[in-house]
């Protein structure tokens, strides 16, 4: 097992902050969603491939943090997005079909843990889709 790079630390951040994006479209977070994306991320560990063997926990604890991070900040959830936005223009090799898959997984699944997913956050998931479309 591979201790995470600070590179791939901002990447699994950064998903995180997507992750919160998705969560806080509709302007508020609830303590259930951050437990949605533990249990989800939780299930999916086989599913989200993780960057050069790095572990599990590991990986999935910088997610969180990233999450926590941006709940901690509050701004609009369109910074937390634009920023993922742009590390995946920069940093196209982390971004496979298979992640981006993973990815869109996960944020679909927690679009809909609570409620069943809302407009606002529908709307974050299309552009999520949009991005992944334009590789």
């Amino acid at each position: 097992m591979l201790s995470i790079t600070k590179l791939e630390e901002e990447f699994y951040s950064k998903i995180g902050e997507l992750f919160y994006a998705i969560t806080a479209a509709d302007g508020t977070t609830r303590k259930e969603e951050i437990q949605s994306l533990r249990n989800i991320l939780k299930q999916d560990q086989s599913e989200l491939k993780f960057m050069n063997n790095n572990s599990a926990e590991e990986a999935t604890s910088t997610i969180i943090k990233g999450f926590k991070n941006a709940e901690a900040e509050a701004l609009d959830a369109s910074y937390y997005f634009t920023g993922f936005s742009n590390f995946k223009k920069t940093h196209p090799d982390f971004f496979g079909k298979e992640m981006n898959q993973a990815i869109w997984n996960i944020a679909v699944q927690l679009a809909n843990s609570f409620a069943g997913g809302n407009k606002s956050e529908l709307i974050m998931l299309n552009k999520l889709k949009l991005l992944f479309q334009n590789v």
